[in-house]
């Protein structure tokens, strides 16, 4: 629900050949968009819909089946309250006894600080020059003028530097996800408590967060924190003040229909059964730092386990069972080594199969999107994995190497570079040193990173059945 250009949407309809999918969107360019995606790796089994959640819930919609899974992601608190009882109905009416929603949205204790400025922002957008990026930049200026004059509920200085510091994105991206986030109208971040009283009219309970180490408090909270939670009997109430203890500000909530708790060793015999998939390596010892103190994954512990990894995909068991594991004395429960190893973004959990074999479905897909990358130059693409049923982003350089052995590419880092840039035209910059060095490390970088892709990213494709 609220499938953007269906990036999501294709990537597990690819995945998992068997599934059936259905996305809707209500704007006509993002399902254009997702359509021609489906269409160019020839997937069946994903529809499009463009319509709006109302139109789900009030007969305007396509007849759609009942669903094991329901997801929205930076959806729930963008939208008004009409908007989120249509999608509470539609949870209601569609989700299947044991199903599970995911849902994403702002929270309200993280959020709180930037309640005065995201509404200053809204407002002086209102009367702003120009489009909504440049409303906001307007409104950024304005308001740290404001702050240096005194204006004290706008925070200090560090809390605007923060909303103006772009991490990851270029400067561009990050005005426009400003504007995106800050002056729509519907905008409001929310408390964990509203949303679980939302989910229970659709008969639904909290499972869980998808931030796997945000269902650790070992992890999360500090011991004396931990010890006033406990003292909360009603679970949402302890799971809404445990937000007040963090800076979570984007919380991704699973609820479930007909959810039962597992007892620890019921839990764990089914987590040994679990298979776990490498997909990212790290140098051991590596230090998880909770909030309490640092949290060690010891060499000699999990140095057998991901060597056995780095292999080929492995049950739970058998590597909680390899005989350097049970000789270190310290093997984790199944419940800490899967939450420790996908947490950390280094395994992929796995249920079926573990057969790295590439499917037709996932071949097609990784072929398309590895093509579009080369043709727009795009700096991500998209691909999809046969084992897991789920997907992975790949660079630039990423794609090019996937693209590469697609179509029979040479091979070298270098050379490949040359087959896609073209060769280097030394004498195109002869009068510009400067010029001269930006393209050469410009080469030099993306040489690298091929290299790095293939010693590293390729094996990882390989036993993923995504090559």
């Amino acid at each position: 629900m609220g499938c953007g250009q269906g990036i999501t949407a294709n990537v597990v309809a690819a995945a998992n050949p068997r599934a059936n999918v259905h996305a809707v969107d209500f704007h006509l360019a993002h399902i254009a968009s997702a359509r021609a995606m489906a269409k160019a790796a020839d997937l069946g089994n994903v529809t499009f819909h463009e319509r709006s959640f109302e139109d789900l819930v009030d007969g305007a919609g396509p007849e759609l089946p009942a669903f094991d899974y329901i997801t929205l992601h930076g959806v729930y608190s963008w939208v008004g309250p009409e908007t989120r009882r249509a999608i509470v109905r539609f949870l209601d009416r569609a989700l299947k006894p044991g199903g599970v929603a995911y849902v994403s949205y702002n929270s309200l204790s993280a959020w709180a600080p930037l309640l005065p400025l995201q509404r200053l922002l809204q407002e002086y957008a209102r009367n702003a020059a120009g489009n909504s990026v440049e409303a906001v930049r307007q409104g950024m200026e304005f308001a740290e003028a404001l702050q240096a004059a005194g204006a004290v509920t706008l925070g200090g200085p560090e809390l605007l530097r923060r909303v103006r510091n772009p991490g990851p994105l270029d400067e561009n991206k990050h005005w426009a996800y400003l504007a995106h986030e800050y002056l729509n109208a519907h905008w409001q971040p929310l408390l964990h408590a509203d949303v679980a009283r939302d989910m229970a009219a659709a008969a639904l309970t909290y499972a869980g967060a998808a931030h796997i180490f945000q269902n650790e408090p070992t992890l999360t909270l500090s011991a004396a924190q931990r010890a006033l939670l406990a003292g909360i009997a009603d679970p949402t109430a302890r799971e809404t003040f445990a937000d007040y203890c963090g800076q979570e500000g984007h919380r991704c909530d699973v609820f479930a229909r007909d959810a039962r708790p597992l007892s620890p060793q019921r839990r764990d015999a089914k987590l040994r059964d679990l298979g776990l998939a490498q997909i990212a390596p790290i140098a051991l010892p590596f230090t998880i730092q909770a909030v309490d103190g640092p949290v060690v994954l010891e060499e000699r512990v999990y140095g057998p386990i991901l060597a056995a990894l780095a292999e080929a995909p492995r049950r739970v068991g058998d590597l909680l069972d390899l005989p350097a594991v049970l000789e270190s004395g310290q093997a984790p429960s199944p419940r800490d080594l899967v939450l420790c190893l996908t947490g950390l973004g280094v395994a992929l959990p796995v249920i079926g199969g573990l057969d790295g074999g590439i499917l037709p479905s996932v071949q097609r897909f990784n072929r398309a999107q590895s093509a579009a990358a080369m043709a727009d130059g795009r700096a991500v693409a998209f691909l999809a994995s046969s084992v897991g049923g789920a997907g992975l982003t790949a660079s630039a350089a990423e794609a090019m190497l996937h693209h590469g052995l697609q179509t029979g590419a040479p091979m070298e880092p270098a050379l490949l570079v040359d087959h896609y840039l073209g060769p280097f035209q030394v004498m195109a910059f002869a009068n510009n040193p400067a010029e001269l060095d930006a393209e050469a490390q410009r080469r030099f970088a993306l040489t690298s990173a091929i290299d790095h892709a293939q010693r590293v990213t390729l094996p990882v494709w390989r036993r993923l059945g995504m090559v």
